[in-house]
């Protein structure tokens, strides 16, 4: 049996190759990530007569492109934390850091049955875990663009968020949406406004509302300078951040 392992990285991988006793095998492999790069060492693998039993670290999303054709080709490939191969490295005298080591380490840890081996899902679950980690991404981006809004609105009109239970609903986002500070929602047409808040309540809210909603406006202590002029061609900045979150924002709220 050979063993061998494969240190990854994001241009491009390297290969050691050692038989039973440890010894290696010619130079190591450099080899590109890339499909040409990825036939290479098939066809240096496919050149040797013995079995071959191969390891690689869970480097970054990196070795997953390299993992699928070797298994697909019918290898077997082993996936290793690369917490387990600092720990080995660890334990030699010279503790060199070098790509050469690194293929050399993680081929001998796998040559003395010392790797344990990280369970790799099916395609469905990666698949699954990718498209929950861009979930959560976008949600950490829209608490904190939501949370800068309530900075600006604390502002230039920190009444607003005693209006709505929630300022991030529908009817709110409408009204920031057009009217970013407390002197531009006093101007606001009040029966434009009462339209704006029937029409997406869903008839929840009115007149009353628009109402109670200019009269905060008309006697906010928010501090209007500190909102972007609105130059020609320019959309002032709190206006900016509302209608961002306007389309970003959870549907039906």
């Amino acid at each position: 049996m050979l063993y061998a392992g494969i240190d990854i990285a994001k241009r491009s991988h390297e290969a050691t190759i050692l038989d039973d006793l440890g010894q290696q095998l010619g130079n190591p492999i450099r080899f590109p990530n890339s499909l040409e790069g990825i036939q290479t060492i098939f066809d240096h693998l496919q050149g040797c007569d013995q079995s071959f039993s191969i390891a690689l670290e869970a480097t970054g999303h990196y070795w997953l492109a390299l993992y699928e054709h070797l298994t697909d080709a019918g290898f077997q490939v082993s996936v290793l934390n690369p917490l387990q191969t600092d720990s080995y490295r660890k334990s030699f005298i010279r503790k060199t850091k070098t790509d050469k080591h690194d293929s050399w380490i993680i081929a001998d840890l796998l040559r003395i049955g010392r790797g344990r081996i990280t369970i790799v899902p099916d395609k469905q679950i990666l698949q699954l875990r990718e498209l929950a980690q861009f979930r959560f991404s976008l949600i950490d981006q829209i608490s904190d663009l939501k949370r800068k809004i309530l900075s600006v609105l604390d502002h230039v009109f920190p009444e607003y968020e005693d209006l709505f239970n929630d300022i991030f609903r529908k009817s709110s986002r409408a009204i920031l949406s057009q009217a970013a500070t407390a002197d531009e929602i006093a101007e606001f047409d009040l029966a434009e406004l009462t339209n704006l808040l029937h029409s997406t309540s869903r008839g929840r809210f009115g007149e009353a509302k628009a109402k109670q909603i200019k009269s905060a406006a008309e006697n906010s202590l928010g501090i209007s300078f500190l909102a972007d002029p609105p130059e020609a061609g320019r959309v002032p900045m709190p206006a900016l951040s509302y209608r961002l979150l306007g389309e970003a924002g959870e549907p039906g709220r």
